[in-house]
């Protein structure tokens, strides 16, 4: 290999490892850290307490709706039918 081929591959590589090493910088400076992974998982499963809580009040409700529409329409039957 010549010289000026060598230094020609030499530059390429160099330029190479310089982009490389921008990009593993640029995702780096993007990526989440442990701590902040950490805390995100700490807040999806607070968030995630708080929705099966509310599911559980509304199941609840929903359980005590039907059994108030079942009372209504026996009370309804028994007074001829209010509202037909």
């Amino acid at each position: 290999m010549t010289k000026n081929k060598k230094k020609t591959t030499d530059k390429k590589l160099d330029e190479l490892a310089l982009s490389v090493a921008k990009g593993f910088a640029e995702v780096s400076a993007t990526m989440a850290t442990k701590t902040e992974m950490h805390e995100l998982k700490e807040e999806v499963g607070k968030i995630s307490d708080k929705i099966d809580r509310v599911e559980y009040l509304v199941n609840g409700h929903d359980r005590r709706i039907d059994v108030l529409e079942d009372k209504v329409r026996r009370i309804s039957v028994k007074i001829g039918g209010i509202g037909r």
